[in-house]
C-alpha cells in the first residue's frame, strides 16, 4: 500500500537523516512495525451507508493479554470520542421523522439518550471485527478493528427509552432513574461491577486504567 510506504520513507529518514548507512537496531525495529501494520490500521475502513462506525486501536506490552488490553482500552476511548455526535444526529432525526404524536421523547431528550448510549458503548456495542498480534523484540503489539453499529444501537436505546417513559406514564425523572438501573446492570452482568457510570461524564470509559509493570496505562489520542 502506498500509505504504508510512505510511513515507512518519513519515519526511516527522521531515524538516518540525509545518510547512505545501513540500518542499524533501532531503524530495523521501526521498519519491522511499518511492515507489520496492518492495512485496516492505516487506513480505516468507512462505512458506505454512515450506519457503522470503524475504529482501529493498537496495545503494546510484555505481556499479551496487557497488550489487548491497551488496544482496546484504546478503542473505546476513540468511540466513546466519535460515536457521540453520530448518535445525537440519529436520534433528532428520528424524534422529527416520527413526530410528537409517534414518540414521549423531544428534542431536548436526545442529548439523555446519547449521553447513555455513550456511556454503554464498551459493554455490549461494539464488534470485535478483526485482531493481530506481531512481536517486537520482546514485547507484543496487538492491532484491534473495531465496529460500532450506529443505526442499530440508536434505535435499541430509543426503543429502551420510550418503553420507560411510557410505563412511568410520561415521568421522565423516573423513567431515567430506571434506564441508570437498566444499564448498571447489564453492565454487571458483563462482568464490569462496582462503578456507577451513570453519575459520571459520558466519556467516564476514558477514565479507566490498567497496570503494566507497576505504571498506569491511560488511553492515548490518536
Amino acid at each position: 500500500m502506498e500509505i504504508k510506504k510512505l510511513i515507512g520513507a518519513l519515519a526511516l529518514t527522521a531515524l538516518v537523516g540525509c545518510a547512505a548507512t545501513p540500518q542499524n537496531e533501532a531503524e530495523k525495529k521501526v521498519q519491522a512495525t511499518i511492515d507489520n501494520l496492518p492495512d485496516w490500521y492505516v487506513q480505516v475502513p468507512k462505512s458506505e451507508n454512515d450506519k457503522e462506525l470503524y475504529v482501529a486501536g493498537t496495545g503494546l506490552s510484555g505481556d499479551l493479554m496487557l497488550a489487548k488490553d491497551k488496544a482496546i482500552l484504546d478503542v473505546e476511548k476513540q468511540l466513546a470520542n466519535k460515536i457521540n455526535a453520530k448518535v445525537s444526529s440519529r436520534v433528532k432525526q428520528y424524534i422529527r421523522e416520527v413526530g410528537a404524536a409517534g414518540t414521549p421523547l423531544t428534542i431536548e431528550d436526545s442529548e439523555f439518550v446519547t449521553k447513555k448510549l455513550v456511556t454503554e458503548a464498551n459493554v455490549a456495542g461494539y464488534i470485535n471485527d478483526d485482531m493481530e498480534v506481531y512481536r517486537e523484540g520482546q514485547y507484543y503489539r496487538v492491532y484491534l478493528l473495531a465496529r460500532y453499529p450506529v443505526e442499530a444501537n440508536t434505535l435499541r436505546a430509543i426503543a429502551q427509552t420510550e418503553r420507560l417513559i411510557n410505563k412511568f406514564k410520561g415521568d421522565k425523572d423516573e423513567a431515567f432513574k430506571e434506564l441508570d438501573s437498566e444499564i448498571n446492570a447489564n453492565r454487571e452482568s458483563n462482568g464490569d461491577v462496582g462503578t456507577n457510570y451513570s453519575q459520571h461524564d459520558p466519556n467516564a470509559i476514558q477514565e479507566r486504567v490498567i497496570v503494566d509493570n507497576g505504571v498506569e496505562i491511560y488511553p492515548y489520542n490518536q
